[in-house]
């Protein structure tokens, strides 16, 4: 056999691998994006950070003014981020998202009303660059509480740090996607503001399915 052959034979072994390989990866991705298509209705793979649950739905219904109370801290918090910002973005998140009045002011557990109370367990600031740097991370617990008992009525746990591409390549379509963070990592603040927004969202899109219920069944 000639040297030639021997080249040409090796050359169609490592095409015939390559093509294989790339067939084989193909159809695993394949099957995870058609796998996640069909759980959550789109081709992006989202794990939520988010558990939520209501204690009583018909509760939600007695919700109708929230007064949003300072953040409090029970956990690791190394972040330049301060109550009063966390705070801020408590209330402008509440009035962009809730389809209630958000109160301002004194504590309404003596008035009897309603409030949203967020305890921070993880609060992280971004280390290095946003390229080279390591990730924040947020952690907190968040509740709706009402009544003068102020028992709860909806709490939800949010915990999320920034993957590295590298880590998880399935997961690559929300970094870049239009709704991602991009390439680099976010900050602290960043992550506590979307994870606000997913939580009220859920509270909100929960208390006006309640009331679409009781709607229909009158």
């Amino acid at each position: 056999m000639t040297s030639q052959s021997v080249r040409s034979r090796s050359g169609l072994c490592f095409a015939s691998v390559l093509g294989l390989v790339m067939v084989v990866t193909g159809c695993v991705s394949k099957g995870t994006r058609q796998s996640a298509s069909s759980s959550s209705g789109s081709r992006r793979i989202v794990v939520s950070p988010l558990a939520a649950q209501v204690s009583d739905p018909k509760r939600l219904l007695a919700v109708n003014a929230l007064r949003i109370e300072k953040p409090t801290f029970a956990g690791v918090v190394i972040s330049t981020v301060s109550e009063e910002g966390l705070l801020s973005i408590l209330r402008e998140v509440a009035g962009e998202t809730l389809s209630m009045k958000v109160i301002e002011g004194a504590n309404a557990a003596a008035q009897g009303g309603s409030v949203l109370r967020t305890e921070i367990v993880t609060m992280e600031d971004l280390k290095g660059s946003a390229v080279g740097g390591t990730p924040a991370r947020v952690a907190f617990r968040m509740g709706v509480y009402t009544g003068r008992d102020m028992s709860p009525v909806w709490q939800a746990n949010y915990a999320y740090q920034q993957e590295a591409m590298a880590e998880n390549w399935l997961k690559l379509g929300d970094r870049l996607g239009p709704e991602g963070s991009g390439a680099g990592w976010i900050t602290a603040q960043e992550i506590f503001r979307r994870g606000v927004t997913l939580s009220l969202q859920d509270f909100n899109s929960r208390r006006d399915a309640q009331f679409q219920a009781e709607r229909v069944g009158k």
